[in-house]
């Protein structure tokens, strides 16, 4: 089943860091209908057909109404890369309105005019299946996946720097500042999910421009030959939407190794019962994130149920406990060296001050050589000391 629609490019390559990964799926099922219904003032659908088409897993129609609330307040400004080059700059929100009946659900909704122009009657765009992407599982895919299929039919596709690319899939400047990490849990979880899922495959090319950083991203995209799309919409009877309210339940140090994608209602009740032990928590997340390849919260629940992680955990703890071990043994050692010290002092103090005396002449004349080259006091005087205490060692 293929429900398309002819995205415009200048609205695939929007700059919008606040745009969740269900905002998304809606703005294409908004674009959707306006693009079925023609020229309308207002238009209309129901919550129901907007979870079905969006995939959104939530049992509660609060959830997408604070979907519709976010969205009404978010600005966009469009063409990002500059493809329309007819197109003038614009900021413009995505919806002026919109209403949902509490009983039957009907939403009815607005689009400001300077957009719906766009939608309606786009020069330049990319054919999507909105249906495609809603069985898509991370936000960076979707945008990802659409930046590449605006640029299937195109001779060349963009350079585009690090920075750029991290820009388009709403990547704030605090995150992902490793280039190893963006690579590896973003842009290549991305690819890997678009050459599996979609009509398209990706690779891509990293550049260095100077010094041994790598600088800009080059992609290279064609049709997907073997794909084909017979998967149906399935809605799940769970509470999947994302954590908006709630993040500050989870403690930061779980909630920063938890997948974007998954800082959802149905992951956070998941995990919940766990947070009395964070070290055996925090370990099963790890092992989740390295090792699972799709349905990420049933694998979760398995390596939490069965502690998949044991192994590594047991591993780290001997290793840091031989670590610990070391660094105890050299402090006892230093310990034990201080004291002897001490106790050499303690006796030197207690000598009289003739024989003190000799103990430092005895030094200088077994340091005299050493003594010769050396023009600092203060050198001198730790040299004659480390002698002294080394001599004091002996007779105590």
């Amino acid at each position: 089943m293929e429900i398309k629609i002819n995205k415009p490019s200048a609205m695939i390559q929007v700059n919008v860091k606040e745009l969740s990964f269900t905002q998304r799926k809606i703005v294409n099922f908004m674009i959707y209908i306006a693009q079925k219904s023609g020229n309308q003032k207002y238009y209309v659908t129901d919550i129901k057909t907007i979870k079905k088409m969006c995939t959104i897993k939530s049992t509660e129609n609060i959830d997408i109404k604070e979907q519709f609330r976010n969205l009404k307040n978010i600005i966009i400004e469009f063409n990002y890369l500059n493809k329309d080059k007819n197109h003038v700059w614009q900021s413009i929100n995505f919806i002026s309105a919109v209403e949902i009946i509490h009983n039957t659900g009907e939403t009815t909704f607005e689009i400001p005019n300077m957009l719906k122009e766009r939608i309606l009657d786009p020069k330049i765009y990319a054919p999507l299946n909105i249906l495609l992407i809603a069985g898509l599982k991370s936000k960076y895919s979707i945008v990802l996946y659409e930046l590449l299929r605006d640029y299937l039919h195109s001779p060349t596709f963009p350079q585009l720097t690090v920075t750029e690319l991290k820009e388009l899939l709403g990547i704030g400047k605090g995150k992902y500042k490793e280039f190893f990490d963006f690579k590896k849990r973003v842009l290549d979880k991305a690819i890997k999910e678009i050459n599996k899922k979609t009509d398209i495959i990706c690779t891509y090319e990293l550049i260095k421009t100077s010094g041994n950083r790598y600088s800009h991203i080059k992609f290279k995209v064609e049709k997907n030959i073997n794909f084909k799309f017979s998967k149906p919409i399935s809605t799940i009877e769970n509470k999947d939407v994302p954590l908006i309210e709630n993040k500050f339940d989870i403690p930061p140090e779980i909630l920063k190794i938890l997948p974007p994608e998954y800082h959802i209602n149905s992951i956070r009740h998941q995990i919940e019962p766990y947070f009395n032990d964070l070290n055996f928590l925090a370990s099963n997340i790890e092992y989740a994130n390295k090792n699972c390849d799709k349905n990420y919260p049933a694998y979760l629940k398995l390596a939490l149920k069965n502690d998949y992680a044991k192994v590594n955990r047991e591993v780290k703890e001997k290793k840091n406990k031989i670590v610990q071990d070391k660094k105890n043994h050299i402090q006892e050692k230093k310990n034990q060296e201080k004291l002897l010290k001490q106790k050499a002092w303690d006796y030197f103090n207690s000598l009289p001050e003739g024989k003190q005396f000799k103990f430092r002449s005895d030094a200088e004349e077994k340091m005299s050589a050493a003594l010769k080259f050396i023009k600092i006091p203060e050198r001198r005087n730790d040299i004659i000391t480390a002698q002294i205490e080394k001599d004091l060692l002996l007779v105590t």
